[in-house]
């Protein structure tokens, strides 16, 4: 079976894991946004407005893999920029923001989690700094004929994934054991699925050759998704009866 076969085999479940991804976020968000008005509990308030810019960046994830079908079905070749990545890079923005919020919300309320946010804030910038010069001296000399607006959506996937990650651990520490502990967990890991994704991707990317690196980077995308919807669902089930 060639590897582009692969490919058409395995988008359907990727398209599939991240509407479910979606939804559970969704109802997960509706069902906490209830119990915000029955209990008025401060933790919960903050968990409604993390959990629902994680569930706008989803549906703005699954509206891209949907767009990127279309396309792919559509057309012949690899297209470098596409309205595909607007909506995929500004919901990995939107999930950041709601990271972002949970950390500001811990850091005033907090002091003993002080120390762990700052550590791990600048941990996110010497990364991104990291993953810049990465970018600029090994990989922006393999892609020399990429224009400007190309090898800037190039670069920001790196950065945004692994921002996306490392915030999402900062999250998973901040909250102590409780209901949303191990879906937190599971969040990080599959946000750790898309850096491998985007590592592989971008290796057939720049070739413009699917084969094996393509299959490997489909996996690790099909991976995160399982994983967010499996955390959304486990949410979603246990209807968050505060135990956070």
């Amino acid at each position: 079976m060639a590897f582009e076969e692969f490919q058409n085999i395995i988008w359907p479940a990727l398209f599939l894991s991240s509407v479910l991804a979606a939804i559970f976020a969704s109802l997960v968000v509706y069902n906490l946004n209830r119990q915000t008005h029955e209990k008025k509990r401060y933790m919960q308030k903050i968990l409604v407005r993390v959990f629902s810019l994680i569930a706008v960046g989803s549906i703005l994830w699954v509206i891209s893999i949907i767009l990127w079908s279309i396309i792919y079905t559509q057309s012949v070749g690899f297209f470098r920029v596409s309205l595909v990545d607007f909506f995929c890079i500004t919901g990995c923005i939107i999930i950041i923001s709601g990271f972002l919020y949970c950390w500001l919300k811990f850091y005033k309320k907090s002091s003993e989690k002080r120390q762990i946010i700052t550590t791990m804030a600048v941990i996110i910038i010497i990364s991104a700094v990291i993953i810049y010069y990465i970018e600029i001296y090994l990989i922006l000399p393999q892609i020399s004929d990429f224009g400007l607006l190309e090898k800037t959506v190039s670069m920001l996937y790196p950065i945004l994934t692994t921002s996306m990650f490392i915030s999402s651990i900062i999250v998973f520490f901040l909250f102590k054991e409780g209901t949303v502990k191990i879906p937190l967990l599971l969040i990080a890991i599959g946000m750790l699925f898309l850096v491998f994704g985007d590592l592989f991707y971008y290796q057939y990317f720049w070739t413009e050759s699917y084969g094996l690196v393509g299959v490997l980077s489909d996996i690790f995308y099909l991976s995160a998704c399982i994983f967010n919807a499996v955390a959304f669902y486990l949410l979603f089930r246990k209807s968050i009866p505060g135990k956070v």
